[in-house]
């Protein structure tokens, strides 16, 4: 694959990943409900993600991240 494709391309499918999962909010009839949660984490602020993700110093949010495996 061709570098200059790749952020193209990524972008494309994060793009689709969220059309899919805001039409089965929808369809299930959560998305008021995910609406409300999603803000109330945007309005805490990142210090619950960084603890969630270990990140302890600002170096480690580039790398940190990448160790995480599901």
């Amino acid at each position: 694959m061709e570098t200059e494709k790749k952020p193209q391309i990524l972008q494309t499918v994060y793009a689709a990943v969220q059309v899919d999962a805001v039409s089965l909010y929808v369809r299930e009839g959560i998305l008021g409900s995910v609406l409300v949660v999603r803000k109330a984490c945007r309005a805490s602020g990142s210090a619950q993600v960084t603890a969630l993700l270990g990140v302890g110093t600002p170096q480690e949010v580039f790398t940190r991240p990448a160790e995480i495996t599901v």
